[in-house]
């Protein structure tokens, strides 16, 4: 019900808590819910909690009478969104979820120890990437050693006896199989490994793709400028499933996480590289075809016929002819 509050008031379809809670008595859900007193107190409650969070500013309607009844004040409230929150509507994330992120970045801005796991878990605990990978009985005493070994890089780590417990080892699992991924392992390796197909794969991207990208808006709009680069590269990453150091690689159209792998280790490391190795070397590589728009890419429109065989180097079979 938060996320449809902030969204009316947001929009402007509502602008004060009397027209808030007379969309509500109208709609099905009032009526499936039957209690209309105690309806309205939900939603007062969750007025107060989007205040507390800074998504609606505190307003006031002002009175030109001496005396003013709790009542009557409360029903003339204006309900006006804050800059923040008017942007969590349009990102279209659920309140809580924004508040959590919004209390996570404040965390890592003030965090001296931070790698790929620490933002990886941050969005892994977030509601909308449910389900979460399920941690089975026989992973317990590994993911406790993980959990360990790396204890300096999350922004919180859970009691066995809490009751989220479980809920965070599966955000740490799922955190671990978006490492896996950012570390190039293939799909295959990650059926086996994590029993997640390529679907789910793609599935699991898009979504934490949105949350990567409504974590830099906020950062903008929490003015922690440090933080927004960090997590757009990782979502750079993330959409091809790749290391840090192939980046410039991938600015190439045409050359996904396998082409920039090969060029990679072939010491091919950015633009430069590319503009200096010979059309007939970068063929042998990545193709014909493709190392020709590549070359066009960096500016280097050359032709087919640039393209030769490397002297002492057989092109093809010898046929017969060959001999005479």
């Amino acid at each position: 019900m938060r996320t449809y509050i902030l969204s009316l008031i947001a929009s402007g379809f509502v602008n004060d808590i009397k027209s808030l809670e007379e969309f509500f008595s109208k709609t099905f859900y009032a009526k499936q819910y039957g209690n209309i007193k105690k309806l309205n107190s939900i939603i007062r409650k969750m007025i107060d909690q989007l205040k507390e969070w800074e998504f609606i500013k505190d307003n006031k309607s002002e009175e030109k009478s001496d005396f003013v009844s709790a009542l009557k004040l409360s029903f003339n409230e204006k309900l006006e969104t804050s800059s923040l929150g008017k942007r969590v509507s349009e990102l279209y994330l659920d309140p809580y979820t924004a508040h959590y992120i919004v209390e996570s970045l404040r965390i890592i801005q003030k965090k001296e120890k931070l790698n790929d796991l620490t933002y990886l878990q941050m969005f892994c605990s977030c509601l909308e990437l449910r389900p979460l990978l399920r941690v089975k009985t026989a992973e317990f005493d590994s993911m406790s050693d993980f959990i360990n070994e790396n204890s300096e890089y999350f922004l919180e780590i859970l009691e066995q006896f809490d009751d989220e417990y479980d809920d965070f080892l599966k955000s740490v699992k799922t955190a671990r199989f978006f490492m896996e991924w950012l570390d190039e392992k293939d799909e295959e390796y990650l059926l086996e490994k994590y029993d997640v197909r390529p679907g789910e794969i793609n599935a699991k991207k898009d979504i934490a793709d949105w949350l990567l990208y409504s974590s830099s808006e906020i950062a903008r709009l929490l003015k922690i400028h440090s933080l927004i680069k960090e997590l757009n590269k990782i979502r750079f990453r993330l959409q091809y499933g790749v290391k840090e150091e192939l980046i410039p690689l991938l600015q190439l159209r045409n050359i996904g996480r396998v082409r920039a792998r090969i060029l990679f280790n072939n010491n091919l490391k950015d633009i430069a590289d590319i503009k200096r190795i010979d059309l007939s070397s970068l063929s042998h590589l990545i193709g014909k075809s493709v190392a020709l728009d590549v070359k066009k890419q960096v500016g280097q429109d050359l032709s087919e016929e640039k393209i030769k065989v490397k002297e002492n180097k057989r092109k093809g079979q010898i046929g017969l002819n060959d001999y005479k």
